[in-house]
């Protein structure tokens, strides 16, 4: 299950734990899609050098000590981590919490609090394993095979060797695949079954009659979710008819998936599948390797690709009895407590600036200044300045005036002719003068790494294009996408501006990134210069010129 995933209508994981416990906890991608991309950027090059090996002796084992042993190595990838907070508010106890799909559990009963020492090792293996090996080993094989051994001898009197195993195409094919494994089946069936209401693929049925696949066995049908119990009512159609009875010669059925109230229909059985179903056995023909016929609601056609096939082999990898050898995990441990260490003084310093900026918005200093104009001159302003000088990459932030464009075109083309070949530049709008520059870029360096950032929020309304720029969607306002800018540049180059420039600039000076203004240009630069106390602002340089900013910017990325 996700950290937040849906536990029933209107309420979260995230939710009900900070309602009990006062926690945040951290985002997790539970989409196998989306984490076989992710991991393919990372080219699973992780600090912790974690060695793939399989279990000594696993061939030997019965299938059910092989489930169980499978089960306890990767017990640490079956829990959410987190810490509470006291009634001060202060970082209080360590907890993991079981992962499940159920609107009705109560987190404070089922949170499990552990030490630090335990907290602290269950991070450093998680955020080191990559999120499909996180997503394929929160599935358990030995509770899949004991609930459903369970169900089966109890309310239908079969084993599992009279049991067949019948994926509803397309969202259940890859658990069918998965539970055939946990329930050490060699050959499990598919059915496509339209839950509009159009029955199901009749001559697959006429298939199973002919080669009498179901004939005397119980018919076990698997879908990622049961929550409405529309796919039952299609299967009772002709499953509880006698006619069919009698064609397929079928002793008993049931289905399993999970339900999101944790319940039980009639003839179903609830199951945790230990992730969440919903994105990570999300209905999409390139994880199933199965699409829609086209013009039909009950078939499918066979669409293998090497993304399915890859995410499959990873899954199924698991229940063979691969596993992995932690013994360097303190060492990354060290790894990860440094990096939380760096992580919370930037916090501790952007709250710093953002006090800084309520305090000098609001001054009367800030109130009363000029809203001085552009007086900065370009007539001496050379054609070129040295071009081909070695730098090295930098990540530059365009700051400045969003609304209007007060940046001569040759000023524009100096920048792109003598930054733009070896540096990366992205803003937070496409338009003032922050969009002319990086429109300049992109109209004269033949190769330019340009990208335009944008608050979450518009992922669904904004036009990406902008010349083949990529968006970066960072946070889910403008503050949070402002806050990611800063943080991921390496200088600031900012052209006037107000206060959401000084807010940038402000951030950035915190981190002790390098910040060039312009004397002359808005009034940002005029109220760092009245400053009596500038040389706190180490990192800041004001120029007198575009000539000069760009030269000192030539000389703080010089190679």
């Amino acid at each position: 299950m996700a950290i937040g995933m849906s536990m029933g209508p209107g309420l979260s994981l995230r939710q009900s734990v900070s309602q009990q416990l006062r926690v945040s906890l951290p985002p997790t991608n539970w989409s196998l899609l989306q984490a076989f991309e992710e991991d393919g950027k990372r080219g699973f090059n992780y600090p912790l050098t974690i060695k793939r090996r399989r279990i000594d002796g696993f061939d030997e084992l019965d299938h059910q000590a092989k489930m169980k042993l499978i089960d306890e190595h990767n017990q640490v990838f079956r829990f959410v981590y987190t810490r509470g907070k006291n009634k001060n508010g202060k970082s209080s106890y360590y907890f993991k919490i079981p992962l499940m799909r159920d609107f009705r559990v109560d987190i404070d009963k089922i949170k499990i609090r552990i030490s630090k020492a335990e907290y602290e090792r269950a991070l450093a293996i998680l955020d080191n394993v990559g999120q499909m090996e996180r997503i394929a080993r929160a599935i358990p094989y030995s509770t899949l095979l004991r609930q459903i051994k369970k169900h089966l001898k109890k309310e239908h009197a079969v084993s599992l060797k009279q049991t067949v195993i019948v994926g509803i195409d397309r969202g259940g094919r890859l658990p069918a695949i998965i539970l055939g494994r946990a329930l050490n089946h060699s050959k499990v069936f598919f059915l496509k079954v339209d839950q509009g209401g159009r029955g199901l693929d009749v001559d697959q049925l006429n298939h199973f009659v002919h080669e009498a696949t179901f004939y005397k066995k119980h018919v076990l049908f698997v879908d990622s979710t049961v929550d409405s119990g529309r796919q039952i009512r299609a299967l009772r159609g002709y499953f509880d008819q006698q006619e069919w009875q009698q064609k397929l010669g079928f002793k008993s059925w049931s289905i399993v998936g999970s339900n999101e109230n944790g319940f039980n229909h009639e003839n179903h059985l609830n199951i945790n599948w230990g992730v969440n179903p919903d994105q990570t056995f999300e209905d999409n023909p390139q994880l199933m390797g199965v699409d829609y016929a086209p013009g039909s609601c009950t078939k499918v056609v066979e669409v293998p690709s090497e993304t399915s096939e890859k995410i499959r082999k990873l899954l199924l990898d698991v229940p063979d009895g691969y596993i992995f050898d932690f013994s360097d995990i303190d060492e990354q441990i060290c790894v990860i407590k440094k990096k939380n260490a760096d992580l919370e003084k930037e916090e501790q310093l952007c709250q710093q600036a953002e006090e800084e900026y309520q305090k000098i918005i609001y001054s009367a200093k800030w109130q009363k200044r000029p809203f001085i104009g552009l007086t900065v001159s370009f007539a001496d302003l050379p054609e070129s300045i040295p071009i081909g000088a070695k730098h090295n990459g930098f990540n530059i932030l365009i700051s400045g005036n969003g609304r209007d464009i007060d940046i001569p075109q040759k000023v524009a083309d100096l920048v792109a002719d003598t930054l733009g070949p070896q540096h990366s530049f992205f803003a937070g709008t496409r338009e003032g003068n922050p969009g002319m520059i990086l429109r300049t870029i992109l109209n004269r360096i033949a190769v330019p790494e340009v990208r335009l950032y944008q608050p979450g929020y518009k992922k669904d309304r904004i036009d990406a294009s902008f010349g083949g720029v990529p968006v970066i969607f960072a946070g889910e306002d403008k503050e949070d996408m402002r806050t990611q800018m800063v943080r991921d540049s390496q200088l600031v180059f900012a052209f006037g501006g107000g206060e959401g420039t000084l807010k940038e600039i402000l951030l950035a000076l915190k981190l002790g990134k390098p910040v060039v203004l312009i004397k002359g240009w808005g009034g940002i630069p005029a109220y760092f210069l009245e400053q009596k106390d500038r040389e706190k602002y180490y990192s800041l340089k004001i120029c007198d010129s575009v000539t000069e900013a760009i030269l000192a910017i030539l000389e703080i990325t010089k190679a």
